[in-house]
């Protein structure tokens, strides 16, 4: 069961992570190109 539930939670975890990174590149790319396009 341990075993079961620190895998599950190393899944969500990697997940989470991987979701947060694919969403922060493209807004802080987006972001970049919005000041340089209003400069």
């Amino acid at each position: 069961m341990a075993a079961t539930g620190t895998a599950a939670a190393a899944a969500t975890g990697r997940l989470l992570l991987l979701l947060l990174v694919g969403l922060t590149a493209p807004a802080s790319a987006l972001a970049g190109y919005i000041e340089w396009v209003n400069l």
